[in-house]
């Protein structure tokens, strides 16, 4: 099955009260070309997510979003300098005795002193969080995989359905293309006779000149090669490893031999058909282009 490159993936979970959430999004891209945004502290373990991404895609560009939330302020803690508040409580006393003063210091008058109390970030154990953390990223990934995979299936559906159309076009130049060549010997013929009324006309130089024309124009092998390309096609959107880059060079492919059809047949009819082929094959393109 054909993978589109576009789509969006999320998880999470919960681990000792820190919530683990992951957001993948997905977009077109020649290669792959992974991104992780994730707070500072744990980009010791940006390397470990990405190659869990990038086991299980090879094209696009996939902007992974981790969030990790300890739940207001888990990761902060306050802590108090008992040394320093004893000696400022001592101080206090000592203070009061020397000049007779009135009162016991407050909570708050210790609290504010500069040191006492101060709130300080947590260093976190990073090690601690690799596992649930990578197993939140393994099943956002499936669930960007599954995206991508129905996408692509809904665009299978519509390339087949253009390639279908391209074959009973092919189908109709081929039918037509005898009549181009009896058409072009009619029209030399009757031209011959205008300028020689009078005359017999020689049927082995026009015999020549048709035979010459239609070597010319004999479109044959292109659309045998059109009918080739057609059936390659389909096989590779059968198949389930990505193929993007084998799809889009058989739409190249499959529109060089279109010109050259073209530029050979000097017919109305196949002229139509020429470019309806073309322009099935622009709209294959651009989904091809999603294909990873």
């Amino acid at each position: 099955m054909v993978r589109s490159m576009t789509g969006y993936g999320r998880s999470e979970c919960v681990v000792n009260g820190t919530l683990f959430r992951v957001e993948i999004r997905s977009v077109n891209h020649r290669y792959l070309d992974v991104v992780v945004r994730m707070p500072r502290e744990f980009l010791l373990l940006e390397e470990k997510i990405k190659k869990e991404v990038q086991s299980t895609f090879t094209r696009g560009r996939l902007d992974v979003f981790v969030t990790i939330d300890a739940g207001g302020g888990g990761r902060r803690q306050a802590e108090i300098d008992w040394g320093l508040a004893e000696q400022v409580i001592r101080s206090v006393r000592a203070l009061k005795e020397r000049f007779g003063l009135v009162g016991e210091p407050s909570v708050s008058d210790v609290v504010h002193i500069p040191d006492v109390l101060a709130v300080q970030e947590v260093e976190e154990n990073v090690e601690e969080w690799e596992e649930p953390l990578l197993r939140v990223v393994r099943e956002a990934s499936a669930a960007l995989l599954e995206m991508r995979q129905s996408e692509g299936a809904e665009l299978t559906k519509d390339v087949l359905k253009r390639l279908e159309r391209i074959q009973l076009l092919v189908a109709s130049i081929r039918e037509q293309a005898p009549k181009v060549v009896e058409d072009y010997r009619e029209r030399i013929a009757a031209r011959a006779r205008e300028y020689v009324q009078d005359l017999d006309i020689d049927e082995g130089r026009l015999l020549t000149e048709v035979v010459l024309y239609a070597d010319r124009s004999n479109i044959e092998e292109e659309l045998t090669r059109l009918d080739s390309h057609c059936k390659q096609f389909e096989h590779i959107l059968s198949q389930d490893s990505p193929n993007g880059r084998k799809l889009d060079f058989l739409v190249q492919e499959m529109n060089r031999e279109t010109n050259t059809v073209g530029s050979k047949a000097n017919d109305l009819v196949i002229s139509q058909a020429v470019v309806e082929i073309k322009s099935e094959l622009e709209k294959i393109r651009e989904q091809v282009q999603n294909f990873e």
